[in-house]
């Protein structure tokens, strides 16, 4: 996801230039919260005794990958196993990482407040499905827990079990299983598998990172995320 002006994550951008003799320097600051646009959630995010991001080891963070495809189910669809099974997960092994890809940024692009809103969202039996797969990390190109929504919503009725609201955060993040969140352009990785690196910012004592993510399908071709 482009970082860019966005009413959500609310970035602050500045410049500054110091001049040389023979060139100028250019200098962009960057101010923002480390869970805005593509990023990676360390455990810590949702437990205090859990790993920070600067504790954990790289190969959390890349390795062989599945794409699960759910984007024939458009907005506000709530994504159990069924689904995700339909959608290609019953193929993934252990030690992968799955990519969830719903093309919402085609419905509605990042920078609205409608890509929020109407997002998709894995249910509490569908991230309960991933972690049995004994995948270590999983993507998505949306926000995948209802309960992101709740802010943005004037409709959002929360659901009576918690779980439900907060499912990939409640179940497999707990567990240890990387989120990667906020990804884009999923529909141009064509292969089921292929390589996915998201190495975030080393952050001292932080609970994320932005990440630049990237598939590599083959030797030649590159997908930035």
């Amino acid at each position: 996801m482009l970082i860019e002006p966005h009413w959500r994550f609310g970035p602050e951008f500045g410049e500054k230039e110091l001049e040389k003799p023979h060139f100028t320097f250019h200098s962009t600051l960057l101010r923002m919260a480390a869970h805005a646009f593509s990023h990676c959630d360390a455990p810590f995010h949702v437990s205090p005794d859990m790993e920070t991001i600067d504790e954990m080891g790289l190969d959390r963070f890349f390795g062989p990958a599945r794409m699960v495809d759910v984007s024939g189910h458009g907005d506000r669809a709530a994504l159990g196993e069924k689904e995700l099974r339909e959608g290609g997960a019953a193929a993934l092994q252990p030690g992968e990482i799955a990519l969830i890809r719903s093309d919402h940024e085609l419905r509605h692009p990042t920078t609205t407040p409608q890509y929020w809103v109407d997002s998709p969202w894995i249910t509490a039996g569908g991230a309960r499905f991933l972690l049995d797969c004994g995948i270590k990390a999983v993507g998505f190109d949306f926000p995948q827990d209802r309960g992101i929504r709740e802010d943005y919503d004037p409709d959002f009725v929360p659901s009576t079990d918690p779980v439900e609201d907060w499912a990939c955060h409640s179940v497999l993040l707990t567990q240890g299983v990387v989120q990667i969140e906020y990804l884009c352009n999923l529909r141009n990785v064509h292969a089921e598998n292929f390589d996915l690196f998201a190495l975030p910012l080393k952050i001292k004592h932080s609970d994320g990172g932005p990440a630049r993510v990237v598939a590599i399908e083959s030797a030649g071709d590159r997908h930035e995320q």
